[in-house]
């Protein structure tokens, strides 16, 4: 009884954080190239034998499929066409987004809202004065000048790991591809986030009667326990 007590209350902290993934995914339902996370439950194997069969972990991973790409017509807007994150320099490395909503910076860097420098082939895009255009390759002119091409790099989505503002890091280990020969750069265009309210609603629902159901049986059986322990002190 003890043990089914345990296994109930360790299931309850998971769920906890699974709300809290779903929350934060449809706080960004129309967060610009916004990635959603995904969530399993795992049992982890305790290597104490009075724990049982051993707690629940929540694993999440971020969800890679497109969304749909439309048209906003400023110039420094840019949607990827298939696979691939733009990278951006920030002070702790590199970074990796979907949101391609950048700005010219007063010293003419091609930047983030967040004013993180955005990178192409060959490190920072400077932009000096003059009309941008972007090819479908990423190429970069400014009037009849080419001055650069934006990088774009391959990332497996197990490898992510969102780090606010729109951005992910990668897991230890993990190293990015330069190699996106299907991606195309849109310009004038933006991505949608990927979320589905009505998915993530469903999850909610799902996991909150996950919830309830191992609140309930913690609470039957430490009734039952407390039954047990008065009978035994008459």
């Amino acid at each position: 009884m003890i043990r089914g007590t345990r296994q109930s209350a360790d299931a309850l902290g998971p769920r906890m954080r699974a709300q809290e993934l779903i929350a934060n995914n449809l706080a960004n339902l129309h967060t610009t190239g916004f990635r959603r996370e995904r969530m399993a439950f795992h049992r982890v194997l305790q290597e104490e034998t009075a724990k049982g069969a051993g707690a629940q972990k929540l694993v999440s991973h971020v969800d890679d499929a497109r969304a749909e790409i439309f048209a906003t017509g400023a110039p420094l807007d840019f949607g990827l066409d298939g696979e691939g994150y733009f990278v951006v320099k920030t002070p702790e490395g590199d970074r990796y987004t979907r949101a391609g909503g950048f700005q010219r910076t007063p010293a003419g860097a091609l930047a983030t809202a967040q004013g993180y420098a955005v990178m192409g082939d060959g490190g920072e895009l400077s932009l000096p004065p003059g009309d941008i255009n972007v090819a479908d390759d990423g190429t970069v002119r400014v009037g009849s000048a080419t001055v650069g091409r934006l990088r774009v790099a391959t990332v497996a989505a197990e490898d992510l790991i969102p780090v606010g503002e729109n951005l992910f890091s990668l897991r230890e280990g993990a190293a990015p591809s330069d190699e996106g020969p299907t991606t195309l750069v849109r310009q004038g265009f933006l991505e949608r986030s990927n979320v589905s309210p009505v998915d993530e609603m469903v999850e909610m629902l799902t996991i909150f009667r996950e919830y309830e159901t191992n609140f309930k049986a913690m609470r039957i059986q430490g009734d039952t326990l407390g039954k047990l322990i008065e009978q035994q002190m008459r």
